[in-house]
C-alpha cells in the first residue's frame, strides 16, 4: 500500500497532496457522538437509569404547587431543584464515605425524605407531616417522559430491555406499576442500588448489573438522562449513551461518551 501510495505521489504530485489534504479534512470533520454505522457491536441488552432517563422528575412540580397551595411557580421549582440536587449530593457522600468500619448507606427512599428536608429548611418552607408525606408518595407516581413507551416497544423487539436506578425497589416498583411499564420491561429486570449498598457512579453498581444479566459489559449498551451517570457507565467499561434531553453542555471529566441523543426516538430509530 505505501510502496503504491509513493508511486502515486511520485507521479501526480500535485493531485496527490490535494487528496491527502481534502482525505484528512474529510475524517478530522468526522461528527463525534453519532449512532454508530452497521459496524455498531452486537448488543444484547439496553440497560437504562430511570430517573431523568424515562421517569420525568419534573412531573413532580404540580403535587409541590398544590401542596404549596403557591400561585409562584418560580418558588414550586426552586424548591423541586434544590430537593434534586440535594438528593444526588446525598447519594454521592454516603457513597464516599462508606468504609469497612462503618455502613453509610442508606436507600433512596431515606436520602430523598433527607433532602425534601433541607431544602424546605433552607428557603423556610414550613410543612406538616402530611405534606411531607404527600410531596414523598408523589415520587411513586411520576410521570414517564412521552417518549418513553414507543420507543422501548421497538427496541424491545430485538433487545433484552433493564433498568439499573438508585431508586429503592419499592420506588421503582411502584412507579413503573403506575406507568404500566411491566409489558415492556420484566421487573426482574429491574436493578436497584440496594442490592450493593453504593450508589451510582461507582463501578460496582455497573458491575451489578452485569452479574445479574449474565451478559458481559461489551454486550450491554447503557442509556441515561444524567450526563455523570453515562460517564460513570463509561467509565465501568459499558458502551453508554448520554440522553441530553434539553442540551447541556457536555462535562469534561476526560471520559466521553459514545453517543449523545436528544430523544429516546433516535435510539429507537437507530436499533430497533
Amino acid at each position: 500500500m505505501f510502496h503504491n501510495l509513493k508511486t502515486f505521489v511520485r507521479s501526480h504530485s500535485k493531485a496527490a497532496i490535494l487528496f491527502c489534504f481534502l482525505y484528512f479534512i474529510m475524517l478530522s470533520s468526522t461528527p463525534k457522538n453519532v449512532l454508530c454505522s452497521a459496524k455498531c457491536p452486537q448488543y444484547k441488552v439496553i440497560l437504562f437509569d430511570s430517573y431523568g432517563t424515562l421517569i420525568d422528575v419534573n412531573s413532580l412540580i404540580g403535587t409541590i404547587r398544590k401542596v404549596l397551595n403557591s400561585t409562584d411557580p418560580i418558588q414550586s421549582q426552586v424548591l423541586l431543584d434544590s430537593w434534586r440536587t440535594k438528593q444526588l449530593d446525598f447519594t454521592w457522600l454516603r457513597s464516599l464515605m462508606k468504609s469497612s468500619a462503618k455502613d453509610s448507606y442508606a436507600d433512596f427512599w431515606t436520602v430523598t425524605k433527607d433532602a425534601l428536608k433541607y431544602s424546605a429548611e433552607k428557603f423556610n418552607i414550613s410543612m406538616t407531616q402530611s405534606q411531607q408525606d404527600e410531596l414523598m408518595n408523589a415520587w411513586l407516581r411520576l410521570q414517564l417522559f412521552p417518549d418513553v413507551k414507543d420507543s422501548l416497544a421497538k427496541l424491545k423487539t430485538k433487545y433484552k430491555l433493564a433498568v439499573l436506578s438508585n431508586g429503592s425497589p419499592r420506588m421503582l416498583r411502584e412507579v413503573f406499576k403506575s406507568n404500566g411499564l411491566d409489558d415492556l420491561i420484566d421487573p426482574t429486570n429491574e436493578f436497584s442500588v440496594d442490592t450493593v449498598r453504593l450508589y451510582k457512579p461507582h463501578p460496582y453498581v455497573y458491575s451489578l448489573a452485569e452479574r445479574k444479566l449474565h451478559v458481559s459489559k461489551s454486550r450491554i449498551l447503557f442509556v441515561s438522562g444524567n450526563s455523570w451517570d453515562a460517564i460513570g457507565a463509561k467509565a465501568y467499561g459499558f458502551q453508554s449513551v448520554w440522553l441530553n434531553r434539553i442540551g447541556e453542555p457536555y462535562p469534561d471529566l476526560g471520559i466521553s461518551t459514545d453517543f449523545e441523543i436528544s430523544n429516546l426516538h433516535q435510539l429507537a430509530d437507530k436499533f430497533s
